[in-house]
C-alpha cells in the first residue's frame, strides 16, 4: 500500500469506528434488535433499501427514526394505504404549471427532496404511485416533467407483512436487505423492556454523514477473495437465482460489510450479510441461513465460534466481534478491581482456546484473520488483568 493510500485507509477505518459507536448507542436503547440495526446501518452505507418486515409494535418505525435523527439529513416519512395519492408521496400538481399546460409538482418536503425516506406500510402502495416510486428508488431520478436526478440516498420500508399481489414484485425486489423482524419471547429480553420502560433512556449520538460516505467509496477497493468468491457462486446458484442485478448488489453489500469490519480484503465471513438478501419468503429465512453457514465454511464457522466463547466469558457481547475497535474499549473497562474474579476464570480458558484458534489458522487463511483480531483483544486483555491485580 502506498503512502497517499494510507490516510484514505485511517479514514475508513475511523469511519467504522464512528459507526461502530453509533451501532452500540442504538443496541442499549432498543432490546434485541441487533440484526435489525445491523441492516439499517448498512443499508445507509452501501446507499441501498431496506425493508423491516413483522407484526406491528416491534419498534421498526421507532428504530428508524432514531437512525434518521442520528443521521441528520433531510427525511420524508409517510404512512402508505391502498387510497394513498401521487401528491402524498411527489406533491401536488403546481396550478401556475397547469395554466401553462405544464404538469409539474411542487416537491417541497416531499420524496424528490429527501435524502432519506421511510415508507411505513411500504406494500400497500398502489399502482398509481409505483412507478415513480420505482424509478426513485432504482435510479434516484423522478419526472417533474422532465427527468431529473434526486439527492435520495437510502428508502426504509416498514410493513406488517410481505407483498400479497404481483404487482408488487418489482417493489419488493428494490429493497436489496430484508429482515424478518421478531416479537420479543426470552423472558430476559421482556424483563429488560420493562425495566427500560420501552426505549432505554440512551442519548442516541449524531453521526457526520460523511462517515458512511468514506466506508462508500473504501468498499470500491475491497480486495477479492477468490475462496469467497467461489461460495458465492454456490450459493446463488443452489438457490437459483438469475437476477444480474440481485447478484451483483449483494456482491457489493458483502464488500461494504468488509469495510465496515475494517478490512480491505473480503473473506468468507463477509457472505454472512446474505442472510438478509436472498430470500423471498418467510419460510426461505432458515434454509438460506444453512446454505450461507455451509458454505462459510466449517473452521472458519469455528474459529468465529472460538473467538465468541472467548468474548462471551469476558462478559461481552458477542454480536461485536466484528468491531475489534470497540471490543478492545470493553475489554479496557475490564481492568476495574471488581471483575478480578471474572479475568481470573477468563484466563484459566483462555490459552486452550488460543491453542486452537493458532491451530485453524495454520490450516485456512481466512481464519487467520479472526487469530489476529483475538491477539489484538487479548493484548487488552492481558493489560486490564495487570490493572485489576496491580500487577
Amino acid at each position: 500500500m502506498s503512502e497517499q493510500e494510507m490516510p484514505e485507509k485511517a479514514n475508513y477505518k475511523s469511519a467504522a469506528l464512528e459507526i461502530a459507536k453509533l451501532s452500540k448507542a442504538l443496541n442499549e436503547a432498543f432490546v434485541d434488535r441487533g440484526d435489525e440495526i445491523r441492516c439499517c446501518l448498512l443499508a445507509l452505507a452501501a446507499r441501498e433499501h431496506c425493508v423491516l418486515v413483522g407484526a406491528a409494535g416491534t419498534s421498526k418505525s421507532l428504530l428508524i427514526e432514531k437512525i434518521n435523527e442520528a443521521v441528520g439529513l433531510k427525511y420524508f416519512h409517510t404512512l402508505l394505504c391502498k387510497d394513498s395519492k401521487a401528491d402524498q408521496l411527489f406533491g401536488p400538481l403546481s396550478i401556475n404549471a397547469i395554466k401553462q399546460d405544464v404538469r409539474k409538482r411542487v416537491t417541497t418536503n416531499r420524496l424528490p427532496e429527501a435524502a432519506i425516506a421511510f415508507l411505513d406500510e411500504v406494500f400497500k402502495a398502489n399502482s398509481t404511485i409505483l412507478n415513480n416510486l420505482l424509478t426513485a428508488m432504482n435510479e434516484r431520478k423522478f419526472e417533474n416533467p422532465n427527468m431529473q436526478p434526486i439527492p435520495l440516498k437510502t428508502v426504509f420500508g416498514a410493513s406488517n407483512e410481505l407483498p400479497q399481489e404481483k404487482v408488487l414484485d418489482a417493489l419488493y425486489d428494490r429493497f436489496l436487505i430484508r429482515r424478518w423482524v421478531k416479537s420479543l419471547k426470552k423472558k430476559k429480553s421482556i424483563l429488560k423492556l420493562l425495566k427500560n420502560d420501552g426505549l432505554a433512556k440512551v442519548s442516541i449520538p449524531a453521526i457526520d454523514w460523511r462517515n458512511f460516505e468514506l466506508i462508500y467509496e473504501a468498499s470500491k477497493k475491497v480486495q477479492n477473495c477468490d475462496k469467497t468468491l467461489d461460495a458465492y457462486y454456490s450459493i446463488v446458484n443452489e438457490l437459483g437465482i438469475t437476477s444480474d442485478r440481485r447478484i451483483l448488489k449483494a456482491y457489493r453489500l458483502m464488500k461494504v460489510y468488509a469495510a465496515l469490519s475494517g478490512r480491505d480484503k473480503m473473506t468468507r465471513k463477509d457472505l454472512v450479510v446474505l442472510k438478509h438478501v436472498l430470500w423471498n419468503k418467510k419460510e426461505d429465512i432458515t434454509s438460506v441461513a444453512e446454505l450461507i453457514a455451509k458454505n462459510i465454511g466449517s473452521k472458519l464457522k469455528d474459529a468465529t465460534n472460538l473467538f465468541e466463547q472467548w468474548i462471551s466469558n469476558l462478559g461481552l457481547d458477542v454480536s461485536k466481534i466484528d468491531n475489534i475497535d470497540e471490543l478492545i474499549e470493553d475489554i479496557e473497562k475490564l481492568g476495574d478491581p471488581d471483575n478480578m474474579m471474572l479475568l481470573q476464570e477468563a484466563r484459566k480458558k483462555s490459552r486452550k482456546i488460543e491453542v486452537e484458534l493458532k491451530s485453524l489458522s495454520d490450516e485456512d487463511d481466512d481464519c487467520m484473520d479472526i487469530y489476529s483480531a483475538f491477539l489484538e483483544c487479548k493484548d487488552e486483555f492481558s493489560s486490564s488483568l495487570r490493572k485489576a491485580f496491580e500487577i
